[in-house]
């Protein structure tokens, strides 16, 4: 398995693609093949992905995340 920070994000994380090995084309081809053949799949995995964005790399999520750190630290 080929490591890298937008598989984690991406695939285990936000659970909103699919891993394809990178320059196998054959690999890719399949990633493709899968979301064109379960297009409910592939539109769950676009929600997930916005809603991962909006919840841990929007400003307002980022600005949650850090608000709910320094209210921990003045504690």
């Amino acid at each position: 398995m080929w490591p890298g920070v937008a598989r984690t994000l991406v695939c285990e994380q936000a659970e909103a693609g699919l891993f394809a090995e990178p320059e196998d084309a054959a690999s890719i081809a399949a990633a493709i093949e899968r979301l064109a053949d379960h297009r409910d799949e592939a539109a769950t995995m676009g929600q997930r992905g916005r809603s991962w964005v909006e919840g841990n790399a929007s400003r307002r999520g980022l600005a949650a995340k850090y608000a709910g750190i320094l209210e921990s630290l003045a504690r």
